[in-house]
């Protein structure tokens, strides 16, 4: 590589380890300093690189230098490495994703819709052309690639409640064609193999699940609805093989397996695999968009073969062989699978990025998603199982550097969302950031997260507050008698729902708790009705009915209005802008602590919605944040 590359891309220098037939090599010693915060906050690097059909290109997207982030791609020949596309785009808030549609042309994805959310670029020249899904469109995605069909691809737009395909040309020339309009609302749609519109999924006023399905252009036929939280299935991927279709389906057991559905019979055949404990994960797809394996996330990240002789199959069994203790997932690969980007990553290793040449048997690294965090520096995060008041089984990680003290300062860390959404075992910043400073950290799966089937969902229905808040409770009781957590020494942390847990934790648990920090969070569980944005359809209306519970018991389970049982020192951060949860929601809670005496550190943030965006904001918060807990736990670091 000449020096002009490396010091315009910097790319080949971001890997912080040298990944060759399986081996671990450090390239630099470790250094003694703590990680700074910006090394946690700040965004990946590198968050993704993709090869092309041919394997002639290499494409990146990367940070860029600015305080907001922009993200640029780039665009580098292989083996040559020359630079041929460097670009970003200035109007617009960050590249999300890198798609490649032909050997020479790929489709940029950014996170906002002023460009209508896509751009086609040429490799050899930097050209770059809009993607529309016609006027009047809110949102518009990339649906479907067409990998047999390199001169279209298939677009997916919401102008109205029901959206529709489109399909367009890769060089954004000529006029785009309408072939699906969608017959469920706030959904989307499945394609088979060769690119026709099978299925249309949405949710209609009453929040249920409808799975609309067709032939070809006939028309849409109800195949199945169920509500939120019940029995039911719906499509994933085309099998290739005639009108089946894979599909996560729960309507005979705990927990969603994979099943795969007959559209010309209306028959469902044998579930393929389910797992005992978790639902079913993504589907792992190759270049032509075959499903070659099956993902399940228990205590680890585990792959399952659905077709064992495929090319990616056996490289991924190779690279797993390899990197026992790792997740291992492919970017992208070439037409004839000889060479893959695989990303190598773990809970204590972000990301690397490394190109596998089987016909070379080789290994080769080319970035890392954070280089300034070497894993000798971050925690393991290690699996746990506990069972709570009522004999439930709950599921749940605590995070910890070796030479934290046992028993020690620990952060309890409760999720958002809260329901469909769990904690993983992956690589998570923030733990990170709190485990670098001493802390134990712990993180549960509270009922009413997704993943371990619908009984387990539906559980925290109507508890917030209640069921759900008593497992938070049970899990930092369990790392006290544990030896894990100092009793005199917890601090309850989170973000939007997590926020809610961590003031009510310090309401209902008023000497369990030191300290808590809420960001972003929703307080008053009466005023639900009257702001934010869930509020806003029929749907989410019927939503909040269902997960909330009874309106009568609204008032005793908001820690507004539970302010006066809070000992703990509390600290606030919230967007002015926030739409999900109103400034309002902070507001009242920072008066109500005030009134009961207790002076909470406030942070109103201007500029920011519903968390926290940007570098320096990031940077800024979380260091009070540390400061906070510092002040309050005393963490050994």
């Amino acid at each position: 590589m000449t020096k002009r590359c490396i010091k315009a891309l910097t790319i080949w220098a971001l890997a912080t380890t040298v990944l060759a037939h399986g081996e671990e090599t450090e390239v630099a010693p470790a250094t003694p300093e703590l990680p700074p915060v910006g090394a946690f906050t700040d965004a990946d690097a590198i968050s993704t690189i993709q090869i092309s059909p041919d394997g002639d290109y290499l494409a990146f997207i990367m940070r860029g230098e600015g305080e907001d982030e922009r993200s640029t791609f780039r665009v580098l020949t292989r083996p040559d490495h020359e630079i041929k596309v460097n670009r970003n785009f200035e109007d617009d808030r960050g590249i999300s994703d890198l798609i490649w549609v032909a050997d020479h042309r790929l489709v940029v994805v950014f996170r906002s819709q002023s460009f209508g959310g896509l751009m086609t670029v040429s490799a050899k020249s930097g050209n770059a052309s809009k993607l529309s899904c016609g006027e009047g469109a809110d949102f518009c995605g990339l649906l479907d690639a067409l990998p047999q069909d390199p001169k279209h691809v298939l677009l997916m737009g919401f102008g109205s409640r029901f959206g529709d395909v489109r399909k367009v040309r890769t060089d954004g020339a000529g006029r785009t064609r309408v072939i699906a309009e969608g017959a469920a609302p706030r959904g989307g749609f499945i394609p088979t193999n060769n690119g026709d519109i099978a299925f249309s999924i949405g949710e209609n006023a009453n929040n249920q699940t409808e799975v609309y399905y067709r032939e070809g252009r006939d028309r849409w036929q109800l195949a199945t609805s169920h509500g939120y939280g019940k029995p039911g299935w719906i499509p994933l991927r085309h099998t290739g093989r005639e009108r089946k279709f894979y599909t996560s389906d729960s309507r005979e057991a705990a927990t969603a397996g994979l099943g795969v559905y007959d559209g010309q019979k209306d028959e469902h055949e044998q579930i393929v695999i389910r797992h005992p404990v978790v639902d079913v994960g993504p589907l792992l797809l190759d270049a032509e968009n075959r499903a070659w394996g099956v993902s399940f996330d228990h205590h680890y990240s585990e792959v399952v073969y659905l077709l064992p002789s495929h090319p990616l199959a056996k490289k991924h069994a190779m690279l797993h062989e390899a990197f026992p203790d790792h997740s291992i997932a492919f970017t992208s690969s070439t037409r004839d699978y000889g060479l893959s980007v695989a990303e190598v990553s773990g809970d204590r290793k972000p990301g690397d990025f490394v190109l596998v040449d089987v016909a070379a048997k080789r290994i080769e690294p080319i970035a890392s998603r954070r280089p300034a965090l070497p894993s000798e520096q971050l925690g393991a995060m290690q699996p746990v199982e506990l069972k709570v008041r009522d004999g439930t089984t709950l599921y749940g990680y605590v995070t910890s550097l070796p030479s934290a003290p046992k028993p020690g300062p620990m952060v309890v860390l409760p999720h958002g969302g809260p329901h469909g959404i769990r904690d993983t075992w992956r690589f998570n910043w923030e733990a990170q950031l709190l485990a670098s400073r001493g802390y134990h950290v712990l993180q549960v799966n509270f009922r009413g997260s997704g993943g371990y089937g619908n009984e387990y969902l539906s559980a925290g229905f109507g508890e917030w507050g209640g069921r759900m808040q008593d497992d938070v409770t049970d899990a930092t009781r369990w790392a006290i008698a544990n030896g894990v957590a100092d009793p005199e020494r917890i601090c309850i942390l989170g973000g939007s729902y997590g926020a809610y847990s961590a003031l009510m934790g310090a309401a209902r648990e008023p000497d369990l708790y030191r300290c808590a920090v809420g960001i972003a969070g929703i307080y008053d569980l009466e005023a639900m009705d009257k702001y934010g944005d869930v509020r806003a359809s029929r749907a989410g209306l019927r939503f909040m009915a269902q997960v909330l519970g009874e309106p009568a018991e609204r008032r005793a389970r908001s820690p507004v209005h539970q302010a006066e049982r809070i000992r703990a020192a509390v600290m606030l951060v919230h967007g002015v802008q926030d739409r999900r949860a109103p400034l309002e929601h902070a507001q009242r809670m920072r008066d109500a602590l005030r009134e009961a005496g207790n002076e909470v550190e406030w942070h109103a943030v201007q500029n920011q919605g519903h968390g926290i965006s940007g570098r320096d904001e990031r940077r800024s918060i979380y260091g009070q944040i540390l400061a906070f807990l510092a002040n309050h736990l005393g963490a050994s670091a």
